[in-house]
């Protein structure tokens, strides 16, 4: 193994400084090249079997500890016509990039290098990175390569041969950040940012990447990859793609001619169009002022909306002080006296979600300047940010300690708030958050208007602190007070499902089970305890329920998870619940669940009809979505008698 450190400021051939520490895992020998067979194989359509290969030599040579050149040869591709031309750019030029312990520090191509060819080197290099923290335990890393910015999950696996180090890298690619899109090349801006919100918030194609490195006196000997693209709705890939590199032999490397200091990129997909750089103020301004221009008839020009685009990307890059600069000149009329461009300001503010235009739309609500509608939709394009920041919470919570604050701005905010907590576990640790969930609290506990009441519930049950005691606490006081509304007790139940403290679920059976309790607080408890996985014993008591109208619901929605088309309700259910009989009755005027099911996507409705009425108490609607392998509900409709909400 080869020790060295290099200067403080001496710089690696990718524009990186070497890291001044003796390298952990990887460490190939300088001068030396060290080769690999590798073949990859992509199955477009997998029914059919149509599908594009590689199989070439791949040369990586150690010219320091931390400069290398990667070189493929004997380039050989399949399923593609005419590919004599494509192999002779792959092997034109070798593709230099900084790398220290298995890290990829930066890559540096060849001017001349196409960009589809230096993708697929960058893919080879993804595939041979190992940044793991420990190679004996289980580590969690963000990692950057060809997919993008990704939570990357490191499992050592037991070998046969303890001189070989056998580890597997995991992703689920729809979590990462800087995913590759549009990868056919449409421009359209509207259409990227369509692309993005659908892959993350709502993606109908689950994407996974599972990849074996072994590693053996210090260097990389076999990697085998495999990425899956499946439909949530189809248990089987529609595309399916694997790698596979071996090490063959260590070779001395032969000298060649190398450029220094050339401009470092990382190992994401690179694209045609250049990077995005931070927005600058008069940039902006000229873009209001020929957004001025073309606003000033009664119909808009089509040219404006490319312009607001381009303004919506400029102000997700604008600085604070910037930000406030030009919203105080907007607002002023010293841009534009036309408000028209007020208006689009705003909703281009909405739109790009950073923090210094969220201030913007914050500032324009407390100054009263759009209706309560337009600041519901606002905030709810806010609400849909991929990546809020503690920041950006900070900026909201005094709207939730406002008295004046609207049922759903709390419900937007709330939603802006999963979302940060989803990308980071210690969310329920930060004082912003407990800010945030005290001042719903507050609403909660003081408001007497049921409406109110049941949206602070929903706004509590959107950032889900499932591990707080003192909320499960509230929540099951309120689900068994007889005394409150029926509608903010079914809220609470609800927002008690997931619980895996069987106490909670006893609890919620005793509603259930207590004949004098209200249809539709009964059925809550049933659907709780339910989606929470129940014991066998908890199965039985729920069998045992003799009310007809509870029966047949219970029978009904059963039977319509068993038959549902998507695979994960189906799995709600274990050995206990598949001996219940048929329902009885299906029809109206009878308590019932009604389910329509079309390729993993689900509208599930609650028809609760009280004793001795066929008119209905209880209408809920839930549509449920296949995402990342799990059941989200895409929205919901209560209709409490006369009481409407929309979550």
């Amino acid at each position: 193994m080869i020790f060295s450190v290099r200067a403080q400021n001496e710089r690696a051939n990718c524009g990186q400084v070497c890291p001044r520490s003796f390298p952990q895992f990887i460490s190939p020998e300088v001068g030396k090249t060290y080769v690999y067979n590798l073949e990859t194989n992509t199955l477009i359509n997998v029914k059919e079997t149509q599908s594009v290969g590689i199989k070439a030599r791949v040369e990586i040579t150690a010219h320091s500890v931390c400069e290398f050149s990667l070189q493929l040869r004997e380039v050989e591709l399949t399923g593609i016509p005419g590919p004599t031309e494509m192999q002779d750019l792959l092997q034109l030029n070798p593709l230099q990039f900084g790398s220290f312990d298995g890290k990829v520090l930066g890559v540096c191509p060849a001017d001349n290098e196409e960009i589809w060819a230096l993708n697929v080197k960058k893919s080879i290099l993804s595939a041979l990175q190992m940044t793991a923290k420990s190679v004996t335990e289980e580590s969690i890393v963000k990692e950057s390569d060809f997919s993008g910015l990704c939570d990357t999950s490191y499992k050592p696996l037991t070998s046969d041969d303890s001189t070989i180090t056998t580890i597997e890298k995991t992703k689920t690619l729809n979590d990462c950040e800087k995913r590759r899109k549009n990868i056919r090349g449409f421009n359209s801006r509207s259409l990227s940012l369509l692309t993005e919100f659908l892959r993350r918030k709502l993606p109908i194609l689950k994407s996974d990447s599972v990849c074996t490195q072994q590693f053996q006196n210090s260097i990389i000997t076999s990697v085998t990859c495999t990425e899956d693209q499946t439909l949530e709705f189809r248990e089987n890939s529609i595309v399916s793609s694997s790698l596979n590199l071996k090490f063959i032999e260590k070779i001395t490397a032969v000298p060649n001619k190398r450029e220094t200091n050339k401009d470092s990129q990382s190992l994401l997909m690179s694209r045609n169009e250049g990077p995005p750089k931070e927005a600058l103020e008069s940039d902006v301004l000229s873009l209001l002022g020929v957004l001025c221009s073309q606003i000033s008839d009664e119909k808009l020009s089509p040219e404006v909306t490319e312009n607001f685009h381009s303004l919506v990307l400029s102000l997700k890059t604008l600085s604070d002080s910037a930000t406030q600069r030009i919203d105080t000149a907007v607002k002023s009329g010293e841009i534009c006296s036309s408000p028209k461009l007020r208006d689009l300001f705003i909703g281009a503010s909405a739109f790009a979600a950073s923090d210094p235009s969220i201030q913007t739309i914050v500032r324009a609500y407390n100054n009263n300047e759009f209706s309560l509608t337009r600041a519901t939709t606002l905030f709810s394009l806010i609400a849909l940010k991929s990546k809020p920041s503690e920041q950006t919470i900070n900026v909201l919570v005094p709207l939730l300690e406002s008295k004046e604050v609207s049922r759903p701005l709390i419900l937007g905010i709330s939603l802006l708030i999963k979302s940060y907590c989803e990308k980071n576990s210690d969310c329920e640790k930060s004082a912003v958050i407990k800010r945030s969930i005290n001042a719903i609290l507050q609403k909660l506990q003081h408001s007497d208007c049921n409406l109110e009441r049941i949206t602070s519930i929903k706004a509590i049950d959107n950032i889900n602190p499932k591990s707080d005691e003192s909320i499960k606490n509230i929540m099951m006081t309120i689900a068994t007070n007889k005394s409150s509304d029926a509608g903010v007790r079914v809220a609470a139940i609800q927002a008690l499902t997931g619980m895996t403290d069987n106490s909670i679920k006893d609890q919620l059976l005793e509603i259930l089970r207590e004949e004098s309790e209200d249809v539709d607080v009964r059925v809550a408890a049933y659907k709780s305890v339910v989606m929470s996985s129940p014991t066998a014993q908890q199965w039985e008591t729920i069998r045992s329920v003799n009310d007809a109208k509870i029966a047949n619901y219970i029978k009904t929605h059963i039977r319509n998870l068993k038959k549902s088309s998507n695979p994960n309700r189906r799995k709600i259910l274990d050995q206990n619940a598949l001996e219940f009989e048929e329902p009885s009755f299906n029809s109206f005027g009878i308590t019932r669940n009604m389910e329509f099911s079309y390729r993993g996507a689900t509208i599930e409705a609650d028809v609760i009809h009280p004793k001795g009425s066929v008119v209905p108490s209880l209408l809920n609607l839930n549509v449920w979505l296949p995402v990342h392998g799990k059941l989200n509900k895409g929205f919901s409709i209560f209709h409490f008698l006369k009481d409407f909400i929309f979550i």
